[in-house]
């Protein structure tokens, strides 16, 4: 199977409506349905705190109702996953994140205060320090946003500093850093994608080859259509191969799995139609639908 049939479609498309959230359900009418993107800006504003950040788990696998990073990340990713080019009120969010910043320039994924609620096993002990991973996840969203603002200044040469010595660690990182130099300008992204390019193949919580049977990014993340800029660090048979597996991973209920353990609750159904949106999105990108 290289592709995904009408029938199989619309299946994943009943798992969506029938177990995500509004949100994914938005994106999804919005992607596949030629809804406007208010629908989806709407379903965001529901998880905003007074602080200007997002909380309310945004992020499923942390349940805590207070802002953090993490969330903030999250949203934009959903932004980018829905094509949609603006934000809304990008003054409150960098006012939050202002006041979330450490002293060398970064955010940390989530605050202490994220103990307070259920979240999954790798987020047990939030670590306060910054991370690149997140850092340069939302510096290189909302300067793609066409944003501009201090905050924005100092993350990005937080985010620099980190790459140039070599501080990058595991996938998420390597992620955060390629979208952050689609930003920059072009001399310094060309010193810093080679250093990324890398550190991916051996990077933690990353699958170069498949088939992927644990929790892991693979390049289908970072290279999500083929006119995708990073396309060129994996190569096209391998691009293939993890699109037949990808297709390969969808369940019988239309629903892809999740490979990791999530918090008790609801949690599960609202990542597997995040999943599922995700694997859409993908698919159709690559021309597998």
């Amino acid at each position: 199977m290289n592709e995904l049939s009408p029938a199989d479609f619309a299946r994943s498309r009943d798992f969506i409506l029938e177990h995500g959230r509004v949100l994914e359900r938005r994106v999804f009418e919005h992607l596949f349905g030629g809804t406007g993107a208010e629908p989806v800006h709407a379903a965001l504003a529901a998880y905003r705190n007074p602080d200007g950040g997002f909380g309310h788990a945004l992020e499923p696998d942390a349940r805590v109702s207070a802002s953090q990073p993490l969330f903030a990340e999250f949203a934009l990713r959903t932004l980018a996953l829905a094509d949609v080019d603006r934000i809304d009120d990008a003054k409150a969010l960098l006012a939050f994140l202002e006041e979330a910043t450490t002293d060398d320039g970064g955010v940390p994924p989530l605050f202490a205060n994220a103990r307070s609620a259920a979240r999954a096993a790798h987020w047990s002990e939030p670590d306060p320090r910054a991370s690149l991973a997140t850092t340069g996840m939302i510096a290189g969203g909302l300067r793609n946003l066409g944003v501009a603002h201090p905050w924005l200044e100092r993350a990005t040469q937080f985010c620099v500093a980190r790459v140039r010595s070599g501080e990058i660690g595991e996938a998420h990182a390597v992620r955060g850093g390629a979208l952050l130099c689609e930003t920059l300008a072009p001399a310094l992204a060309r010193e810093l994608e080679p250093q990324l390019e890398a550190a991916l193949p051996d990077a933690r919580w990353f699958a170069l080859d498949p088939p992927v049977q644990r929790y892991a990014l693979t390049p289908l993340d970072f290279a999500p259509a083929p006119d995708a800029p990073l396309v060129g660090w994996f190569g096209r048979e391998r691009m293939e191969a993890h699109l037949a597996d990808l297709l390969a991973r969808r369940e019988a209920d239309g629903g892809w799995p999740v490979l990791w353990i999530p918090p008790p609750g609801a949690a599960l159904a609202e990542w597997r139609a995040r999943r599922t949106l995700e694997a859409l999105r993908c698919l159709r990108g690559w021309g597998r639908l």
